[in-house]
């Protein structure tokens, strides 16, 4: 057995999003479509669905992955609500400054 164990620090971290994403999908039995092939035939419900949000009349812009830092408008508005709300200048793109690093 390994002497090597985790910093004490991460002993009483919480599950991150995506693990608690995974428990959501596997609770509910969730079809992930964003990996290809679903191993199933679709039903005609979730191809209409599907239909649906490819229509022409849905922004292209909702058929992107988002980037890593989040989709630009949801996180320059969540910037303004902070700084509104808390009168703090969140920082939403480019380096965190100085006085807002740990």
């Amino acid at each position: 057995m390994s002497d090597i164990c985790p910093a004490e620090r991460t002993l009483n971290l919480k599950p991150s999003a995506w693990q608690e994403l995974n428990d959501a999908i596997n609770k509910e039995k969730a079809i992930n479509l964003g990996l290809g092939s679903s191993g199933f035939i679709f039903t005609n419900r979730i191809l209409k669905s599907l239909r649906c949000v490819a229509d022409d009349n849905v922004s292209p812009s909702l058929h992107q992955y988002a980037r890593s830092q989040g989709h630009p408008r949801l996180v320059t508005a969540l910037a303004k609500l902070f700084n509104e709300r808390f009168r703090h200048n969140a920082c939403v793109s480019g380096e965190i400054p100085e006085d807002l690093r740990e």
